[in-house]
């Protein structure tokens, strides 16, 4: 890829991953009111507020350039909500003088994660393990059971909001004895698909689950016309 490229395609995975953001705030409006789940244009992304201690109170899709009154906006904003740490997650776009102009507010690394990228043609082979659609009403349960998150309200909104984003395609895979014993996601955004909610029950790992939902979402883009398939990884996982 060149450099005009590489920069054409993180302008349009961050739009979606910006989109995606706000798909899950207006489903977490949807199935927990309570939370008062808001968001706000910030710097060409999206700041979203999911409640205290959600990973999606979070600012996606910001940049390249950040003015310092976005910054500002993006921090009135989190703040009049009682969110003391604001994060933005950003992409290795940004210019130098954006990144002087958190520093100088106070921010710093906090961590990384990798973004893998492939553009079509997708390998539709067929699945080493059988995958099975997730009802909406199914999915909560099996999220929350095999990525063993913690059973509070904050993460049970977003668990159930990620149920409820819209054209998700849910996914999940059962051992010999019908167990779900693994969950995965796919998020249309436009012709970008994004990979995510990948996890599987502790003592069912290794055993090729979630290969199996890596290759049935693939199949399911090239179905399906996706230009981009994109997902955030931990650093130096499989």
């Amino acid at each position: 890829m060149t450099v005009d490229s590489d920069t054409a395609i993180l302008a349009r995975i961050e739009r979606a991953v910006a989109q995606n953001l706000l798909d899950y705030v207006r489903a977490v409006q949807s199935v927990a009111p309570e939370v008062q789940a808001a968001a706000i244009a910030c710097a060409g992304g999206v700041a979203a507020f999911t409640g205290i201690g959600s990973p999606l109170t979070t600012i996606k899709g910001a940049g390249p350039d950040i003015p310092d009154d976005d910054i500002a906006a993006a921090e009135v904003f989190f703040q009049g909500r009682g969110i003391k740490k604001i994060v933005f997650e950003l992409a290795p776009w940004i210019p130098e003088r954006s990144v002087e102009r958190l520093l100088r507010r106070g921010y710093g690394l906090a961590g990384v994660e990798d973004v893998v990228v492939r553009s079509k043609p997708f390998d539709a082979s067929v699945s080493s393990r059988p995958v099975a659609s997730v009802s909406a009403e199914e999915w909560p349960a099996l999220q929350l059971a095999v990525n063993d998150a913690p059973d509070t309200p904050v993460w049970s909104a977003v668990i159930r909001a990620s149920a409820q984003v819209r054209e998700a395609i849910r996914l999940g895979v059962r051992d010999e004895n019908g167990m779900w014993i693994a969950c995965a996601e796919l998020f249309p955004v436009g012709d970008i698909a994004l990979f995510a909610n990948d996890a599987t029950l502790k003592s069912a790992r290794g055993r090729g689950a979630q290969t199996a939902t890596i290759h049935h979402r693939l199949g399911e883009a090239a179905a399906r016309g996706f230009v981009c398939i994109a997902a955030e990884v931990t650093p130096g996982s499989t």
